[in-house]
């Protein structure tokens, strides 16, 4: 019993893991523990999450492995925050040169102390992605004018992805019910909710669109414009969200955005029932009860998504993987190449 203990105590090099497969066979710790593939990323670095802070050295120790360095630096006073959310877990693995990226991840995988492997791939827009994601034309219907008003905004009747009466007006290919099915849950559910934070991570959000302000999350601890970090928590004039290209406040006029940020923001958190615009999935009742939306930029010549989940730990917001909705999601970390 006591060799055991000494054996488990020495760290997770000893023992190596082997996944249950189909069949009742065993499968790659890999192909278990890993979130992405190795298409379009860096070659010479992998993200590593480990089940405990004690498993680094583990890490550290395998053949290969150059350097091993926090995704998420703590500012000062901050540590219980990481740890709280598991941020302290996660690091980022340089390789050798010469090192094969997979076959060293494989070996990382293999340590029971290895939550979860992640391969370090840049943020993209889709036209820059080598298999973009196609883009169809298709017709747009218009919602009926007296199916549901149960908001006043004037274009509403346009957005037919809401409701969708299958008018042949307007295409003969409309069909009744083409759209998200939100009628119901703005009516009998919710229209929005205040105390949710939602981050647009994309381009630059327009904090001063007439249909957007009322909608922003603002921080209320930093002073705007003032190139000072008030608050302490490491962003300077972060008010509405981050530039994390640029380090600084959120702007939306570089000359390479193309508005998608904004678009984004008014899809989901136009604000609903004040007589101007468009709504918003969860835009509220036009009662202040919307989401609130946080901008992130991250496209840019480098991206820094690490630091975007950190921000958004620090301000409130829940980060989740949109399959499981289980854990932090880390899918946007790295610094690999040009976004």
């Amino acid at each position: 019993m006591l060799s055991l203990a000494a054996l488990l105590s020495a760290g997770c090099t000893a023992l190596r893991e082997e996944a249950p497969g189909p069949g009742g066979g065993t499968s790659s710790p890999l192909v278990t523990k890993a979130v992405n593939t190795t298409k379009d990323a860096d070659p010479h670095s992998v993200l590593v999450k480990l089940s405990s802070a004690a498993g680094l050295e583990a890490v550290a120790g395998i053949p290969g492995v150059k350097s091993l360095s926090p995704i998420f630096p703590s500012p000062p006073g901050n540590g219980d925050l990481e740890e709280r959310f598991g941020l302290n877990l996660w690091h980022e693995a340089v390789l050798e040169e010469g090192v094969a990226l997979e076959e060293l991840a494989s070996s990382v995988a293999g340590l029971p102390c290895v939550a979860r492997i992640e391969f370090n791939t840049a943020a993209r827009r889709p036209e820059e992605l080598s298999d973009p994601v196609p883009v169809y034309d298709v017709p747009a219907t218009r919602a009926g004018e007296d199916e549901f008003k149960i908001f006043n905004d004037p274009q509403f009747s346009n957005q037919w992805h809401y409701i969708n009466v299958g008018d042949k007006n307007i295409s003969e290919n409309a069909y009744a019910g083409g759209d998200i099915s939100v009628k119901d849950v703005w009516k009998n559910i919710t229209c929005g909710d205040s105390s949710i934070i939602v981050a647009v991570v994309d381009e630059g959000v327009k904090y001063t669109h007439p249909d957007l302000a009322a909608a922003m999350w603002t921080n209320s601890g930093e002073i705007p414009d003032n190139g000072i970090d008030d608050d302490g928590n490491g962003y300077v004039d972060d008010v509405h969200g981050y530039n994390f290209v640029s380090d600084g406040a959120v702007s939306w006029t570089a000359k390479d955005d193309t508005g998608h940020g904004t678009h984004t923001a008014g899809t989901i958190a136009a604000v609903n029932n004040n007589g101007i615009g468009v709504v918003g999935v969860a835009g509220g009742s036009g009662k202040g009860d919307g989401v609130r939306i946080m901008s992130c930029i991250i496209f840019g010549d480098e991206d820094d998504r690490d630091g975007v989940i950190h921000q958004l730990k620090q301000s409130g917001v829940s980060v989740r993987k949109p399959e499981e909705g289980t854990e932090p999601h880390v899918y946007y970390v790295g610094k690999f190449g040009k976004a």
